[in-house]
């Protein structure tokens, strides 16, 4: 399981990755990743290869995003 982003008083710009047989979090690399946001959709693409962020809210709406490939 992959998560991104949220909002605790401010727009975060961070993620973890879970891992079902260790049951462990893992924090995302943060260097190339989108500004922090809330609301934005994610979806993985159609070979399940990378998961692609777009949208959300940081203050403002955006109309950008951002993609992890595991």
């Amino acid at each position: 399981m992959v998560i991104w982003g949220g909002y605790d008083g401010s727009y975060l710009k961070t993620g973890g990755r879970w891992t079902l047989t260790t049951n462990l979090w893992a924090p995302l690399a943060t260097k190339k990743a989108p500004a922090g946001r809330a609301y934005a959709a994610a979806v993985w693409d159609g070979a399940g290869k990378q998961m692609i962020v777009w949208g959300g809210n940081g203050g403002a709406d955006y109309n950008s995003g951002g993609k992890y490939t595991p």
